[in-house]
């Protein structure tokens, strides 16, 4: 498996995703700033994992990432799409077992319940006709 660095702003929608839609929300990753940069560690470390110091290219990339100026603007798909995008990069050495990959996963979830359920709240409740 390869894995890459992803985009900043897949790290911003995700950040988002995980401070709107988090239903235990409890407060663990701090606010916009500090949730990005969890997530941009948690991404590196997982390329460190992965390939070591041949990935120190990509690591300096995601220096240039800028979280200050806030949440960005997202639907619920491009969100999910993005989360599990960060979660398979994300998927090498031990990162399955760090507290933010927990709250990836349940943001995932949750982002699914939203879409499928609420988004479609008509058609579910035809069907039970």
């Amino acid at each position: 498996m390869s894995s890459f660095l992803v985009e900043e702003r897949t790290i911003k929608v995700v950040a988002g995703a995980i401070l709107d839609y988090d239903r235990e929300c409890t407060g663990k990753f701090g606010d916009f700033e500090e949730t990005c940069r969890a997530l941009l560690a948690m991404n590196k470390y997982a390329l460190m994992e992965r390939y070591g110091e041949e990935g120190e290219n990509e690591l300096t990339e995601g220096a240039n990432y800028c979280f200050i100026n806030g949440p960005v603007c997202f639907t619920k798909v491009e969100a999910y799409v993005r989360a599990k995008c960060l979660r398979y990069q994300c998927s090498e050495g031990d990162t399955e077992t760090m507290p933010m990959y927990e709250k990836l996963n349940l943001i995932i979830e949750n982002l699914a319940h939203e879409i499928i359920e609420h988004d479609h709240e008509e058609e579910f409740s035809t069907c039970w006709a």
